[in-house]
C-alpha cells in the first residue's frame, strides 16, 4: 500500500480554511459572545458610582439580534454587554434617575476575531422626588 504524503501547503490551506470559518470557531463557543461594552453610570451631582442600574442595548442595523447583558461577577456597578462589532443603542435607568440612551460604536475586527471592548461611563441626573 502506497503511504499518502501531506505537504506543508495541503495542511497549510486546510489551516486557513478552517480559520475562515466562523461556525468552525462557533463550535467551541467562541465566536459571537465576545465582551463588547462595559458600562457604568456616575451620578452627575455626587459623582459616586450607581450600582444595579439597568441595561438594555440594541444592535442598530440589526434590532432583532439581541446582545447578552450581564453584571460583572464582582462588581455590581458595571454591567457586561457581550455580541459582536457593531453599532449599539445602550440605554441606562435607574430609579431616581433620568434614563440615558448612548450611541456606541464597537469596531469589528473580523470573523471570530475579539473587537476590543469599549468602556461607557454615563452621567446619570437626579429626578426630582
Amino acid at each position: 500500500m502506497r503511504k499518502r504524503v501531506f505537504e506543508p501547503w495541503m495542511l497549510l490551506s486546510l489551516v486557513l480554511l478552517l480559520a475562515g470559518e466562523c461556525q468552525f470557531f462557533g463550535a467551541f463557543g467562541a465566536c459571537g459572545a465576545f465582551l463588547i461594552i462595559r458600562v457604568s453610570a456616575t451620578d452627575s451631582q455626587g459623582y459616586s458610582r450607581i450600582g444595579n442600574p439597568t441595561v438594555t442595548a440594541t444592535l442598530v442595523d440589526q434590532p432583532s439580534s439581541a446582545p447578552t447583558i450581564s453584571r460583572h461577577a464582582s462588581d455590581s456597578t458595571v454591567t457586561e454587554i457581550r455580541g459582536s462589532g457593531g453599532t449599539y443603542d445602550v440605554t441606562v435607568a435607574k430609579s431616581g434617575f433620568a434614563s440615558v440612551t448612548r450611541r456606541v460604536v464597537v469596531p469589528d475586527r473580523g470573523a471570530c476575531v475579539s473587537p476590543r471592548a469599549v468602556d461607557l461611563d454615563v452621567q446619570m441626573i437626579r429626578t426630582a422626588r
